[in-house]
């Protein structure tokens, strides 16, 4: 299990993993992935984003698909899963925003150097990350047609649908991550309406934070 806290209840949450046991997990949630022979595949992560990556990438490897990986971070130490992707990856390319490993700059940077290249682009395309990434990976692929996947991570509540907390525009229709997704055509997703849901707790969240840091210094 790999986690990463980012907000008030993630932490406490997070830090529930490391006591005796986990209670519950809920899952598989949703559909299985599209798992098919392209031929040559480019699978992109972002973050912890490279974690959900790792599985998809390896029954595409699997089943016959020529896999280049790219997993970028803010840094070295944000980069995870590497050596592990090269285990059957043709390739592992790595951006950091800082330089610090790889290529300094985004993934979408060797995302476009491997769509230039007719010996090495990508015929699909499957991105995990934070949705800023997964939406320019999108307006990257669109102009070539390339079949395009994404993994959105709205906010999720009851994971059967019945919240409504994760529903997402797909293609002008109202889908819900938990249950017809996490998977999408990247090139149906309105990025727009999603990137809104997300911040829709953020200043409750800070304040939850910044209450809590307090009280710990007490």
């Amino acid at each position: 299990m790999m986690a990463k806290a980012l907000a008030t209840e993630a932490e406490l949450n997070f830090l529930a993993v490391k006591g005796p046991a986990l209670r519950d997990v809920a899952g598989p949630l949703g559909r299985p992935t599209e798992i098919e022979k392209w031929g040559r595949v480019a699978c992109v992560g972002g973050g912890v984003g490279t974690a959900v990556l790792f599985p998809l990438a390896k029954a595409l490897a699997e089943i016959g698909n020529e896999v280049t990986t790219i997993i970028g971070g803010r840094a070295a130490s944000y980069i995870i899963l590497a050596d592990e992707l090269g285990a059957f990856s043709k390739e592992v390319l790595i951006t950091t925003e800082d330089g610090s490993l790889g290529r300094k700059g985004f993934v979408t940077a060797e995302l476009a150097d491997l769509i230039a290249d007719p010996a090495r682009a990508p015929l699909a395309v499957f991105a995990v990350g934070p949705v800023p990434m997964m939406k320019a990976v999108v307006e990257q692929t669109r102009p070539h047609g390339i079949k395009t996947l994404v993994s959105l991570n709205p906010i999720m509540i009851d994971g059967t649908g019945m919240c409504g907390g994760c529903r997402v525009i797909v293609g002008g229709e109202t889908k819900f991550a938990c249950v017809d997704g996490p998977e999408f055509d990247g090139h149906q997703v309105d990025f727009a309406s999603l990137t809104d849901r997300l911040t829709m707790y953020r200043d409750v969240e800070e304040k939850c934070r910044l209450e809590n840091r307090q009280g710990s210094a007490q």
